[in-house]
């Protein structure tokens, strides 16, 4: 090395250098010397500098549509035209509705006035590619919510005893919903198997009565639409009539489509909306139709005439697929209480999303406990979802608790009491634009 030499790096404009610096006894120089070198040295500088700053706005000037530029980082698209001013970049956030979508008073001669306000906004974003956007969103568990809840029962022969249980049990299955809620309503509907063969025992004996002191075989019938009280369910459930089918696999799904879709049933909007699906058996699905020449998928919607399902001999049992669609886009809840087929329930839980199981006891004695249990797992759990295409990336980070850490990569919060504040952490990137 040059003795009285400095080697360092500087970073002017953004780009980075190494430059040499001599250490010059200076005092060797006239005054004259001395202010030549330093305007020199600050002329140099400044050349540098200009020249970087050239260099971006080059690179800038370069872009000549305007996809091409707002995707060159440090650069502004203006929409004037002969402008020589440096553009400013708009902020990328603005909100472009504040309109609460619900605001709710409680008035103690109204029973159901929601306890609770659910203030939507909806957010109006303008990203630029690469660049994320934060985003932080604060919700709190309602109390005293509205609940929706329709008994889906199963009424083949072998659940005869179960339908008393249920029947016995109603007022203490209101109580308990009177402890979770002020605001609930309760509803009654039955289901057996297409009326087909195989399905069904369609002779002429049978068709009126498939057993001694049984009703004619069905589909689905409503019983009881969402009604206050429990007198009307405890009656509805006590009258309801057994009946019978022939195959072992029940219609189940027929059933579950129509109490989810029909108007007829009487679901709240702003209600959480739960159907317990109890049976003692499987369950047939999409295909099983075939077997009696029925080729047309489930359409989705309602066909109910008197409260009975008419048109089960023109469409196809639903898909499992297709009862995870209609209960998420429905924001319904399904506890399958069943007392057998543990491990077949478990495994359809896993695939339709909203929905939890639990294994009744022989009778259905324990079913307030069950209802209880998956109640509290159902309401407990707090989880954010979008629907974004694949030209965004959403990233989630959660705190659970006010004062809590922060878990990210994470969506839900698990054992949520009523009046806690959540706050979820939304990173969103644009990966790609799509101009039209």
């Amino acid at each position: 090395m040059i003795p009285n030499t400095r080697i360092y790096t500087d970073k002017v404009g953004g780009e980075g250098r190494t430059c040499v610096a001599w250490l010059v006894d200076v005092s060797v120089f006239s005054p004259q010397h001395r202010s030549i070198m330093l305007l020199r040295w600050c002329v140099y500088y400044v050349l540098v500098l200009t020249g970087s700053v050239l260099a971006s706005q080059q690179g800038c000037t370069e872009q000549r549509t305007c996809a091409d530029c707002i995707q060159t980082p440090g650069c502004v698209w203006c929409s004037r035209f002969n402008t020589t001013q440096v553009g400013q970049q708009r902020d990328n956030k603005s909100v472009e509705e504040m309109t609460p979508l619900l605001i709710s008073t409680t008035k103690p001669q109204q029973t159901t006035a929601i306890t609770s306000f659910r203030y939507h906004h909806r957010m109006k974003l303008r990203l630029r590619k690469g660049v994320p956007q934060n985003l932080t969103i604060n919700y709190r568990l309602a109390t005293d919510y509205p609940v929706d809840l329709y008994y889906l029962m199963d009424l083949s022969k072998s659940m005869e005893d179960d339908k008393e249980n249920v029947a016995a049990v109603g007022y203490d299955l209101a109580k308990l919903l009177s402890t979770l809620t002020t605001q609930y309503r309760l509803g009654f509907g039955s289901f057996v198997d297409k009326v087909l063969m195989p399905y069904s025992d369609t002779s002429p004996v049978k068709i009126s009565g498939s057993c001694e002191g049984c009703a004619a075989p069905y589909a689905f019938k409503n019983h009881l639409s969402l009604s206050d009280g429990y007198q009307l369910f405890k009656s509805s459930v006590s009258g309801a009539q057994i009946s019978g089918n022939m195959d072992s696999p029940e219609g189940g799904f027929d059933a579950l489509m129509q109490a989810m879709v029909c108007d007829e049933i009487g679901w709240r909007q702003q209600a959480r909306k739960i159907i317990i699906f109890s049976t003692d058996d499987k369950f047939h699905y999409a295909g099983d139709g075939k077997l009696a020449g029925i080729i047309k998928p489930n359409d989705e919607k309602c066909h109910l005439t008197d409260n009975l399902y008419t048109d089960y001999d023109k469409y196809d049992y639903p898909s499992i697929a297709q009862i995870d669609k209609v209960a998420k886009e429905r924001q319904i809840n399904i506890i399958f209480a069943v007392t057998g087929h543990e491990g077949l329930y478990e495994k359809l839980h896993e695939l339709v999303e909203t929905s939890s199981y639990g294994l009744l006891n022989q009778g259905s004695s324990n079913v307030v406990d069950l209802v209880k249990d998956q109640y509290q797992k159902l309401s407990s759990v707090v989880s954010l979802s979008d629907n974004s295409s694949s030209e965004l990336r959403m990233e989630y980070s959660v705190q659970c608790e006010p004062n809590g850490p922060v878990l990210y990569n994470t969506d839900s919060c698990s054992e949520v009491q009523p009046g806690n504040n959540i706050s979820f952490f939304l990173n969103i990137t644009v990966c790609m634009y799509i101009f039209s």
